[in-house]
C-alpha cells in the first residue's frame, strides 16, 4: 500500500509519528509539509504579521503543490489538520483518490481555528478522525463523516527511564502552551516544587518568589520524555478543548512510566484509571492533593506509574496506524 501525508513532520508533531508508524506496518509513506513564509532574523511580532500577510499566497501554492502530488497514485491520503485545504481542493483530492481522510488533532469549534469554515471542509472528506467521541456527535450532526481514533505515543520518542537511572527528585513538572486554565491549576500548586515549560509562560505568572519555576522554552518528543523522567511526577492540565476526552500526553507520560497527575474525564478514567494508572482530579483542590498524596507516597506513585506503563503499550501510533488501514479497506 501507498499513503501520502500531509501536514507538519517536525519534532513531535502527529505528522512524524503517524509517518514512522505507517513505514513500520510495510507501507509506502509519501508526505507534503506546508512551507512557511521566511522568517529568518525578524523579531516574534514581524514574523507574525509576515506570516498572516503571506497566508493566502501560502496556502493557494500549497493546495496546487498537494493536487500535483496525486498525480501519483495513492491507495490513501491522509491530511493532518492541513488547514490551508479548502473545500474545493478536498472534492478535486478525493477525484484522484476517493479515500482521501482528515485527522483533525483539536476542535473544529476551538476560537483559535485558522479557517472559519473549518466544518464545511471536513465534511468533504470521506472521514474526519478526531479524538472526542463527544466531537464525533457533533461532527456528525452538522453532516461529518465522523470517526473517533485517540491520540497514543511514539516508544522512540517516549519511553521509560534509562537502566541505572539516579532516583527521581521530589519536584513536579509541567510542559505544554499556556492557558488560563492551566494557570488557575497551578496556581494551585503553590508552595509545592513545580517545574513549568512551554511556549508563553513567565514566571510574573506566579511571582519571582513562588515556588512555581518558569522555562520558557518548549520542550516536545524526547526534551519532554527528558523532563518527565527526570520529575516525580508529570502533570496534564488540559487546555477547555480538550475536556470532552483527552490530549497527546495522556499517552506520552505514561510512556515514560512517569506518574500523570491531571484532569478527570471519561477517556482518561477509560485509559488511566484514577488511583490505578494515574491520579485524576476535577477541581484544583482535588489537584493539589492528588499532588501532595503523590509526593508523600513516592512507592505507591511508582507502583501507579507502572501500571500506567504497562496499559499504555498497546496505545501506540502503529496501532492507530493499523485502525486506519482497517477503516480504509473494509
Amino acid at each position: 500500500m501507498r499513503v501520502l501525508l500531509i501536514g507538519e513532520f517536525g519534532v513531535g508533531s502527529l505528522g512524524r509519528y503517524y509517518s514512522h508508524a505507517f513505514a513500520e506496518l510495510g507501507i509506502e509513506v509519501g508526505t507534503y509539509s506546508l512551507p512557511l513564509a521566511p522568517t529568518s532574523g525578524r523579531s516574534k511580532l514581524s514574523t507574525r504579521i509576515l506570516r498572516r500577510g503571506l497566508r493566502g499566497l501560502i496556502w493557494r501554492r500549497a493546495e496546487a503543490a498537494c493536487l500535483a502530488s496525486l498525480d501519483r497514485p495513492w491507495d490513501f491520503v491522509l491530511a493532518l489538520k492541513a488547514p490551508f485545504l479548502s473545500k474545493r481542493t478536498v472534492a478535486k483530492m478525493r477525484e484522484r483518490c476517493e479515500n482521501t481522510l482528515m485527522l483533525y488533532p483539536d476542535s473544529p469549534w476551538d476560537q483559535y481555528t485558522m479557517r472559519r469554515d473549518v466544518v464545511s471542509v471536513l465534511s468533504m472528506f470521506r472521514t474526519t478522525f478526531i479524538w472526542s467521541h463527544a466531537l464525533v456527535s457533533q461532527l456528525r450532526s452538522h453532516g461529518v463523516n465522523s470517526e473517533y481514533l485517540a491520540f497514543a505515543h511514539d516508544p522512540r520518542d517516549y519511553r521509560p527511564p534509562d537502566p541505572g537511572t539516579d532516583p527521581k527528585p521530589s519536584a513536579l513538572v509541567f510542559v505544554g502552551q499556556v492557558y488560563e486554565r492551566r494557570i488557575a491549576w497551578l496556581r494551585a500548586l503553590e508552595g509545592l516544587a513545580v517545574r513549568v515549560s512551554g511556549t508563553g509562560w513567565k514566571q510574573a505568572l506566579f511571582g519571582e518568589k513562588s515556588t512555581i519555576r518558569v522555562d520558557p522554552r518548549h520542550y516536545s518528543g524526547p526534551a519532554a520524555r527528558d523532563a518527565y523522567v527526570s520529575s516525580a511526577a508529570a502533570l496534564n492540565i488540559l487546555d477547555h478543548k480538550n475536556l470532552s476526552g483527552h490530549n497527546m500526553r495522556t499517552f506520552e507520560i505514561p510512556g515514560t512510566r512517569t506518574l500523570m497527575i491531571g484532569d478527570s474525564t471519561a477517556d482518561i478514567e477509560h485509559f488511566f484509571p484514577n488511583r490505578e494508572a494515574s491520579l485524576t482530579a476535577s477541581t484544583p483542590e482535588e489537584f493539589r492533593a492528588q499532588c501532595e498524596w503523590a509526593l508523600s507516597h513516592p512507592e505507591l506513585s511508582n507502583a501507579i506509574a507502572a501500571e500506567g506503563y504497562s496499559r499504555v503499550l498497546g496505545q501506540t501510533y502503529t496501532h492507530r496506524a493499523q485502525e486506519i488501514i482497517s477503516y480504509v479497506t473494509r
